[in-house]
């Protein structure tokens, strides 16, 4: 009986100690997996802060982009208006110089028949 006792009481012992290697390998698996996606968890968190910065970069250079091309355009409606300025100027130059041409013409005209009587 007291074999028995002694047999069960072992067999116990190693089932226990069975269950605390199984416990052990399957707490270990457990945690290989959980730093295998803690380490993937922080791969992706990376690659999203780099994303992140490259976006950021990119409406950074875009803005300035932006800024520079408004500064161009101010400057082109600028030369525009200058340029219309300049033709309205001219058109009133030639409108002048044409009158004064005409009044040359007539002035010959007046010589001439002066010159003739």
């Amino acid at each position: 009986m007291k074999f028995i006792y002694m047999s069960l009481y072992l067999i116990d012992i190693f089932f226990y100690i069975f269950l605390r290697i199984l416990k052990t390998e399957e707490s270990s698996i457990l945690q290989n997996k959980y730093q295998e996606l803690k380490d993937k968890k922080e791969e992706y968190e990376e690659m999203a802060q780099a994303e992140k910065e490259n976006y950021a970069e990119l409406e950074n250079s875009l803005s300035l982009k932006t800024d520079e091309l408004k500064d161009t355009l101010k400057e082109v409606k600028n030369v525009l208006d200058s340029i219309e300025i300049k033709k309205s100027e001219l058109d009133k130059l030639k409108k002048t110089d044409i009158r004064q041409i005409e009044k040359m013409k007539i002035q010959s005209n007046f010589a001439t028949e002066s010159i003739e009587r």
